[in-house]
This record gives C-alpha cells, sequence and structure tokens, in this order.
C-alpha cells in the first residue's frame, strides 16, 4: 500500500459508499473499506480487490457507538497504514414524529452522523495534511432545510455541511480540500432503514436519483477541489427556488415532501416487513455486488461475467421499487 495512494471509505458496502468504492478502485487507489456487517464487507472487499486488482483492507466498525471511531483508527494504525484520502459517508436517518421515536434511535443518528462523522475527521486529519490529501463528507439537500418527521437527521446532516465548508476554509492553506456532497433522495436501502419508501420524496421517481450517479458527481468534486455539490438538476434548481422563499414557506414545503402519500394498506405493511427482512439477511449473509465498468484499455470481465453484473445489478435495483 505505501506506493500507493490510500482511501478510507466508511459505509463502503452499500449504496452511495458502494459506487465511491468503485470509482476509487477504478483510478486505482488501494481501500480502507469500513461498515457494520464484517460479512458483507468482506465478501464486497475480496470482489474489488479480484475485479480491480487494487490491495484492499477491511475493517468492521460500529459508528453508532462512541468509541467506534477509535477502534477504527486504532486498527489502522495497527496494520500500519496511512490515509490520503477520506470518504466520510456513513450515515442514518429515520421517519417519524418527533414525540413517538424512541430516544435511543435519536442516539444513534447522532452518534454516527455527527460524533463519529467529526471525530474520524479529527483522527485521520494529520494524515490527510501530511499528504496533502482530500475529504469527502456526505451531506445532504436535507443540510439546507429543516425536515419535519426527519428533525434529527436533518439537524445532523446541517451540522455536517456546516462543519464540512469550515473545514475546508482551515485546511486550504495546507493544501487540503474538504467537499461536501449533498445528494437529494438516492434509491438505496437508506430509504428503507429510514421507514422513508412511502414519503411523496420517495414516491415521486423524478425526484430520486440512482446512487451511481450521486457518487459520481461527488468523487468528480472531489477531484475538482471544490467545496460544495448538489447531485441533480432538479435538486440544484429546488433549492435555486428555496432562496427566494420564507423559512416557514421552505418548511412547509419539506414537511410535504415528508409525509406518507397515504395509509399502508395491509398488502404494503406486509410487504414492507418483508422488504425489512430481507433487508436483515442481507446484512447477516453478504451479497454479490456488481461493478461497473473499468476505463477504457482496463481488462474487463468475460462476457459472461459482465452479464451476470449486469443481472445483479437489475435484481438490485429493483429491490430497491
Amino acid at each position: 500500500m505505501a506506493d500507493q495512494k490510500c482511501a478510507l471509505i466508511t459505509g463502503a458496502s452499500s449504496g452511495i459508499g458502494k459506487e465511491l468504492t468503485y470509482l476509487l478502485a477504478r483510478d486505482g487507489y488501494s481501500l480502507i473499506l469500513t461498515a457494520l456487517n464484517k460479512r458483507k464487507l468482506e465478501g464486497f472487499g475480496m470482489q474489488v480487490n479480484e475485479v480491480y486488482k487494487v490491495p484492499v483492507e477491511t475493517i468492521q466498525a460500529d459508528l453508532s457507538q462512541e468509541t467506534g471511531a477509535r477502534k477504527l483508527f486504532d486498527e489502522v494504525r495497527k496494520r500500519d497504514l496511512s490515509v490520503d484520502v477520506l470518504i466520510n459517508n456513513a450515515g442514518v436517518g429515520l421517519y417519524g414524529d418527533f414525540r413517538d421515536v424512541d430516544m435511543d434511535e435519536y442516539f444513534q443518528i447522532i452518534n454516527i452522523n455527527i460524533i463519529s462523522f467529526t471525530h474520524i475527521a479529527k483522527l485521520f486529519v494529520h494524515d490527510i495534511i501530511e499528504k496533502k490529501g482530500k475529504i469527502l463528507n456526505t451531506a445532504s439537500v436535507a443540510s439546507l432545510q429543516p425536515g419535519p418527521h426527519m428533525s434529527v437527521y436533518y439537524a445532523s446532516k446541517a451540522y455536517d455541511l456546516s462543519f464540512s465548508l469550515a473545514l475546508a476554509e482551515e485546511l486550504e492553506p495546507h493544501g487540503v480540500t474538504v467537499t461536501a456532497l449533498c445528494p437529494g433522495p438516492t434509491e438505496t436501502n437508506f430509504k428503507i432503514r429510514a421507514r422513508q419508501e412511502q414519503t411523496r420524496a420517495f414516491q415521486n421517481k423524478m425526484l430520486t436519483m440512482e446512487a451511481r450517479e450521486v457518487a459520481k458527481t461527488g468523487y468528480e468534486a472531489m477531484k475538482k477541489g471544490k467545496r460544495m455539490v448538489t447531485a441533480g438538476t432538479k435538486n440544484k434548481v429546488t433549492l435555486l427556488l428555496e432562496r427566494l422563499m420564507s423559512q416557514k414557506a421552505i418548511t412547509k414545503l419539506s414537511r410535504l415532501y415528508l409525509t406518507e402519500t397515504g395509509r399502508l394498506s395491509s398488502d404494503k405493511k406486509e410487504a414492507r416487513e418483508k422488504m425489512a427482512s430481507k433487508t436483515e439477511a442481507h446484512l447477516e449473509q453478504g451479497m454479490k455486488h456488481d461493478e461497473p465498468l473499468k476505463k477504457k484499455g482496463d481488462s474487463q470481465p468475460s462476457e459472461s461475467e459482465a452479464k451476470r453484473i449486469e443481472e445483479a445489478h437489475k435484481r438490485e435495483r429493483s429491490e430497491l421499487r
């Protein structure tokens, strides 16, 4: 790993983190991948190594625990690794009225989205300064507006964006860039785990993006050293329009998008429960991962392997709809 630039990616084995992993691997980075589910993470790491021929280290980490970031850092040091690029991507959310959601679930959001998010940056910032590296923080368009029914998640993302922009200013004299990626609704398992799949934001397919598109937007912005990037033209237009609105109007609009389209029928409730069970089984058993095609000129998978990848890609995407 000493001869290559090394990237650490949190929340690496699914969604936006997974797609960012592919992009970094394609560009030849050695990788340190971390996520909660050990079996899924290790299987994914092996696949990335086999396809892209780059060194891959996997480290299981529970960032919902206050000690999670420190344990991750200690394990990186134990393996005699250092980090050039930090992809601070792990995050969770939860849909529900503030009065009804258990406080322990809010503590989990705060611990992952704020405490571990900050602690990881703090622990690795000296490596990154030494190497004049880069940081990509996954924030959200939620960071720019209040979020009724997801108040704590939206507030945590506002912290992530503010922190990123301030850190970008501090680290610029050291040759380090910090980029805040602000996606809108994205087709990942996040919406299922956050119990958000029945909201207008996710029911309206014109508002959603694929994780691959979001990751590419963030990755290109990081390479250019941009401080903030909003993924998707629709999200950019929406944020521009919101600048002309009062705070009360913005909050009401946000609430509209975060309102469920109707009470779940018994069939939909059953489908949600099945999907939740399937998601948990996914996490426990691990899964096959699809890969984007490599750069032109790189060795490509065989025709049969490419077909398998495409079929796996379609299956995984269909599960999210």
